[in-house]
């Protein structure tokens, strides 16, 4: 048979270039590998940050493959434990090409990303368990902080005396600027510009307090939230503040060595966290007689004295901080022992420093419920039940002994249900034992903040099974008895959404979607609200998607529950593109410290997601279905069940 020239062509041109495409691909391996190289020896732009660093000599042994995160796209290398370690990406509207230079930079440490350098924004962003500030880079590190919180400001302050670093220590303390774009006026603008000239000794202060640059900040102590609201002093925004703050440091090379420092006042400018004036104590190491501090926010704030008393305390409060740190590695052995030092050190401080004993027997008593609800210590249900005995016994107050009597139900509840032989019928008849308890402890101790979290976890489970009527009686009492909390917002908004069942349903007036549009229901079709949250199943996100592209013309409107817009921003960024429009009303007040969303309390969300199904003719179906995959059998059924 004669072969045409066409064939010959296309055989030459598969037969011949073997050995160059063996040539080539060798040289593409080899420039991978330089590639590895090169990506494993970068370090985050900033000094302060660990991450894992793998030796030269073992870069044969990592890999590298393609990376894709919401609106990224890039490569990422993974070390010899099959963890990732680097990865270089770009946005994907930035360029087609693939050779296109990366615009971002992460960094992990045992698997878990802390550090991400983004060279367009030239922000830093410390992420996982290394905090969560962010700044603005300059040619001499962070010449700008974005969002700070107070521990990670104070922890600033800290570096900044130890290091002698003038200008560190300013980005984290109020300025002039600060007070102008503020508003403040009268006599507390003119207090607070004499703290800001004060800055001129900071360079004396350091010198004085000699703190050594390998002491590091052990803890923060703000006590509680303050607020200034809007319109006072000339603000043009409420003015969250903390009052009297301290911070605890330690000697790494001698943790029973600790030391205090007197904060004073902080305040939050924008998302930036920052320090009136400087701070006042005694040179590192020394306890000193007698150091006041007043506050200058709130004049009738009773100062602060570190007495031997105290400086004995701070030592205590590096003690709880170095073993909450351990108990987050601690083996199963360990771990229970560690529970029973925690518990002691927080009655120890609560004990020895009486105007925040309160907070310090409110946060055994959350401790020792987390712990049992993870499975570390079980003997925290009777140490909570002895606590709540002795609280009740000395007669410290009813809203202190029921919230211990909360935390302990629950904990005992999780404990009971926690077994590993336990039958459906145990099950059952534990949570109706602990719905009769959540009710006996709302009745024993009405109008306290603890029977108002009975009642809601109550009502939450009714709306769980659908008892609709059972949960509407619930959030009436709570709506009643709470009218002005945050409790009884949240009820009341639960209480409008059950009640309007086969009535027209609308979002409230005046919500916008994110580009700006009005948010209303368009009726004419079937519409589904879905209230999302960062903690949410992706998988729920991914089934939300194919539903919309199962029912082209099914209406979903999308509704943040929660009021940080930094966490929102990276939650959208991680589940992709999203095919509805959304609803965020950022957090503000008193949601600032809960970190809900507005949104969330007008809709009475009592978890998430929050699914709510209006028909055609804009009447609402279903106020509450419970699951993304319980929508989808509602939306297969064209009556719902409970219409």
């Amino acid at each position: 048979m004669k072969l045409s020239p066409l064939f010959l062509i296309l055989a030459a041109s598969i037969l011949v270039p073997t050995a160059a495409r063996a040539q080539q691909k060798a040289s593409s391996a080899e420039a991978q590998m330089k590639m590895i190289q090169s990506v494993i020896a970068s370090k985050p732009s900033q000094p302060d940050v660990e991450v894992d660093m793998v030796p030269a000599e073992e870069a044969s042994n990592c890999k590298m493959k393609d990376f894709q995160e919401g609106d990224y796209v890039g490569n990422e290398v993974d070390g010899p434990d099959g963890n990732p370690v680097r990865v270089l990406c770009r946005r994907k509207e930035s360029s087609g090409a693939k050779n296109s230079q990366a615009e971002q930079i992460r960094f992990y440490n045992k698997g878990v990303e802390v550090f991400r350098d983004d060279y367009v924004t030239k922000e830093s962003s410390w992420l996982g368990d290394a905090g969560s500030r962010r700044g603005i880079r300059g040619s001499a590190g962070i010449e700008k902080w974005v969002y700070i919180s107070p521990e990670e400001a104070t922890a600033e302050m800290v570096a900044a005396l130890a290091s002698g670093d003038e200008a560190r220590y300013r980005r984290v303390a109020l300025s002039a600027d600060d007070i102008k774009s503020l508003g403040i006026s009268d006599t507390l603008a003119e207090e607070l510009t004499k703290r800001v000239d004060s800055l001129g000794e900071f360079k004396a202060l350091a010198d004085r307090l000699a703190i050594p640059e390998a002491v590091r900040w052990a803890a923060f102590n703000g006590n509680h939230q303050a607020l200034l609201p809007k319109g006072r002093h000339g603000l043009k925004v409420d003015l969250p503040a903390y009052i009297n703050a301290t911070v605890v440091l330690v000697n790494p090379d001698d943790s029973s060595q600790s030391h205090q420092l007197y904060v004073g006042d902080m305040v939050r400018v924008g998302e930036v966290w920052k320090i009136i004036g400087l701070p006042t104590g005694e040179p590192f190491g020394q306890a000193g007689d007698s150091v006041s501090v007043a506050s200058i926010l709130f004049p009738s704030a009773e100062g602060q004295s570190p007495d031997a008393a105290s400086n004995e305390s701070s030592q205590w409060g590096a003690q709880l901080s170095q073993a909450l740190g351990e108990l987050e590695t601690a083996s199963p052995a360990d771990a229970a022992a560690l529970c029973e030092k925690i518990f002691n050190l927080y009655m120890y401080l609560g004990e020895n420093i009486k105007d925040q004993q309160t907070n310090f027997i409110r946060e055994a008593a959350v401790f020792l419920q987390e712990q049992v609800q993870n499975g570390r210590y079980p003997a925290g249900v009777e140490k909570l039940t002895q606590l709540h005995d002795l609280l009740a016994k000395q007669n410290i107050g009813r809203d202190l002994v029921s919230f211990v009597g909360l935390r302990q139900l629950m904990a005992d509840y999780y404990a009971s249900t926690q077994k590993e032989d336990i039958t459906a019928r145990e099950r059952f008849d534990a949570e109706d034992a602990y719905h009769e308890k959540l009710a006996a402890l709302a009745d024993e101790y009405p109008r306290t903040p603890a029977a108002a979290e009975a009642l809601r976890v109550l009502a939450q489970d009714k709306e769980y099974v659908q008892e609709n009527d059972a949960a509407i009686n619930l959030y009436q009492t709570i709506a009643d008895d709470f009218s002005g909390t945050l409790d009884g917002q949240r009820a009341a908004g639960a209480l409008a959404r059950l009640s309007a069942v086969g009535k027209p349903y609308q979002l409230p007036e005046g919500w916008k979607f994110t580009d700006g549009s009005p948010a209303q229901v368009s009726g004419g079709k079937r519409t589904v609200i879905f209230g999302w949250s960062s903690w949410l199943d992706p998988e729920d996100f991914r089934q939300m998607k194919k539903i919309m592209a199962e029912y082209p013309d099914l209406e979903v409107i999308g509704v943040a529950l929660e009021g940080t817009p930094e966490v929102v921003q990276e939650t959208l960024q991680e589940i992709g593109s999203a095919p509805w429009k959304n609803v965020f009303i950022p957090s503000s007040g008193e949601t600032s410290e809960t970190g809900e969303s507005p949104a969330a309390i007008a809709l009475g969300a009592q978890n998430a997601p929050l699914i709510i199904l209006i028909g055609e003719d804009g009447n609402l179906l279903v106020p509450n279905i419970v699951s993304v995959a319980d929508l989808r059998s509602r939306l297969a059924d064209p009556v719902p069940s409970d219409k």
